[in-house]
């Protein structure tokens, strides 16, 4: 098999190894997060931004 690989032109064995990797490189899934923001406590909403704002540089350097 390796050696009908080596002897395809360089565009088909790509193709051919693209359809290979279908077997061994899991697909990526589409993934989304819905967030009603307002069935959120303020606990809940101060945590979600003070974990959305903890790497933000506010400028001050002391």
């Amino acid at each position: 098999m390796e050696k009908d690989i080596e002897a395809l032109e360089p565009k088909e064995r790509l193709q051919v190894l693209e359809k290979l990797m279908q077997y061994v490189i899991p697909k990526q899934q589409a993934v989304s997060a819905n967030l009603d923001i307002s069935r959120l406590s303020d606990e809940q909403l101060n945590t979600l931004v003070e974990e959305l704002t903890k790497d933000i540089d506010d400028g001050n350097n002391d």
